[in-house]
C-alpha cells in the first residue's frame, strides 16, 4: 500500500475517534477512560513501531507527560483559589493522547 494512503487512513481514524470524543462530551460532558486511554497508547505505539512516525517517540512520551500534567498542575491551582474542579481530567488524558501523536511541540497550538 502507498504510504501515503496509509497515513491518510491513521490520521483520518485518528480524527474520527476525536469527533465521536467531542460528541461524547457535547452530550454528557464526560471523556471516558475507555476511549482516552487507547488513544494514548495507539499514539505512542503507531510512533513508535510505524515507518509513518507523525513524531519521534521521544517526542510522543513527553507531549503525553505534559498533555496530562500541564492540565492536571491547572486543575490543581484552580481548585486551590475556588475549593472546587475548574476541568475535568478527561480534558487532561485527551491532550496527553493528542501530545502521544503529535509530540509535544504541537501542544501550544491545541491549546
Amino acid at each position: 500500500m502507498d504510504p501515503m494512503v496509509s497515513i491518510w487512513i491513521v490520521k483520518s481514524l485518528l480524527v474520527l475517534a476525536l469527533l465521536y470524543l467531542a460528541y461524547i462530551d457535547w452530550r454528557t460532558f464526560c471523556l471516558p477512560n475507555a476511549i482516552t486511554f487507547p488513544l494514548i497508547f495507539l499514539g505512542i505505539t503507531f510512533n513508535l513501531i510505524s515507518d509513518l512516525r507523525l513524531t519521534t517517540v521521544s517526542s510522543a512520551l513527553i507531549g503525553a507527560l505534559l498533555g496530562y500534567t500541564s492540565l492536571w498542575a491547572l486543575n490543581a491551582g484552580y481548585r486551590l483559589l475556588k475549593n472546587r474542579n475548574g476541568i475535568g481530567m478527561g480534558d487532561a488524558k485527551l491532550l496527553a493522547a493528542l501530545g502521544a501523536w503529535l509530540g509535544w511541540g504541537a501542544l501550544p497550538s491545541i491549546l
